[in-house]
């Protein structure tokens, strides 16, 4: 049984680097092709909960570099990809904790989840 820790610490980059890897994207394709995906948020990333989308919004736009599918597709989905939040990323930009379906992670559970992953990519 395969798994694998996708870390998301600068979502939001330039318009070249969107076209080869969406680290929400990414998380998807990672659902396909391992057994566990988790997904850590941290840095800049904790702002995905936080973003404001429709049902519109969700589909991908590949000629809009602004769109950025949110990660609250991920949590709607019920893929079985488990989502954690840093929560002293969320504490030091101010942001209340998002709730179900993201658990909050301390520093240990993130080195817990770096280490018990068999493959950790950095999107």
């Amino acid at each position: 049984m395969s798994s694998v820790l996708v870390v998301v610490d600068r979502p939001y980059r330039g318009v070249v680097e969107r076209q080869f890897a969406d680290p929400v994207q990414l998380a998807r394709v990672c659902a396909l092709q391992f057994d566990s995906v988790t997904v850590l948020l941290t840095g800049e990333g904790v702002f995905l909960p936080h973003v404001e989308t429709t049902a519109e919004d969700e589909r991908p736009d590949p000629f809009n570099p602004w769109h950025h599918p949110s990660v609250n597709a991920i949590a709607a989905t019920g893929s079985g990809i488990h989502i954690l939040i840093d929560s002293a990323a969320t504490a030091t930009f101010g942001l209340p904790d998002p709730g179900h379906p993201y658990q909050a992670a301390t520093s240990i559970d993130i080195v817990n989840a770096l280490t018990t992953h068999d493959h950790v990519l950095y999107a």
